[in-house]
């Protein structure tokens, strides 16, 4: 019995890749050429930056605690971390080393943004299990839905929904 999906596949065309593509591909494997430059127009307008006397402690406590993700890092002569980017969703927060002028700077108070009340239940999780300490445990609020932890150098997370979006998925859904 013929297959009766044989009538929905189509012939197979080889394709011709261009000429240069090889050489291409080589270079730049190779490093000869130099990488494209970031897409800046798709970058958040904003990036909150905190300042760490123990960065390393704080890169380790953000990814394996909370779950940010680290994009990239410098790292002194000696590996001591300077400078981090961890992403959160399409956001960005950028971690540093304390040193020279931005000792003065005190701890601060970061938000979150989770797509959904599983995804701050799961990070919550993360933190208790971690010993956070919590500010405030997972609630309901006129902000959304999330809770509060402190960072070991004093910082405030905050990881919640966005009330603005609840709103409008109960309101299309005709809640």
């Amino acid at each position: 019995m013929p297959d009766p999906l044989d009538a929905l596949r189509l012939d197979a065309v080889p394709i011709e890749p261009r000429a240069d593509f090889a050489a291409d591909l080589l270079r730049r494997i190779e490093g000869r050429e130099e990488p494209m430059p970031p897409n800046t127009t798709r970058l958040p307008s904003v990036t909150p930056a905190l300042h760490y006397w123990n960065a390393d402690a704080a890169l380790v406590w953000l990814t394996n605690v909370l779950g940010l993700t680290e994009s990239w890092a410098h790292r002194s002569a000696e590996g001591g971390l300077q400078h981090a980017e961890l992403r959160w969703g399409r956001g960005l927060v950028s971690i540093n080393y304390k040193r020279s002028r931005y000792e003065q700077y005190g701890p601060t108070n970061v938000l979150l943004l989770a797509q959904d009340r599983g995804e701050v239940d799961a990070a919550y999780r993360r933190a208790v299990t971690a010993g956070a300490d919590v500010v405030r445990s997972p609630q309901e609020d006129p902000t959304g839905y999330g809770f509060t932890v402190r960072d070991p150098e004093g910082n405030q997370w905050q990881i919640g929904t966005d009330a603005l979006e609840a709103l409008r998925s109960r309101q299309g859904s005709g809640e």
